[in-house]
């Protein structure tokens, strides 16, 4: 995991996340599978955010385990939807 983004999430208690597929540096793939094999952060709810709809994409998501995938765009009450439903998955 990139430096900076380990400290921060190493540091901090984090209650969700919320990543764009596409970042500098790492992608929103690589910071998800990351986050998975971080025993401290592993049952964080993460919602992945794109701008691509490939199918193959939206799989290998699913398969590193996100909890929630929205195409852009979205409004305002898709991500409070998608947010409430990663929020009670990672509960249980």
């Amino acid at each position: 995991m990139e430096k900076a983004r380990c400290i921060i999430m190493n540091r901090e208690k984090i209650d969700l996340i919320i990543s764009d597929w596409n970042m500098p540096k790492m992608t929103g793939l690589e910071l998800l599978k990351a986050v998975r094999t971080n025993p401290e952060l592993a049952d964080t709810p993460f919602i992945m955010v794109t701008a691509e709809a490939e199918k193959d994409n939206i799989a290998e998501a699913i398969k590193a385990d996100v909890d929630q995938y929205i195409i852009k765009p979205f409004n305002a009450k898709m991500l409070i939807e998608k947010i409430k439903f990663a929020l009670r998955k990672r509960k249980k």
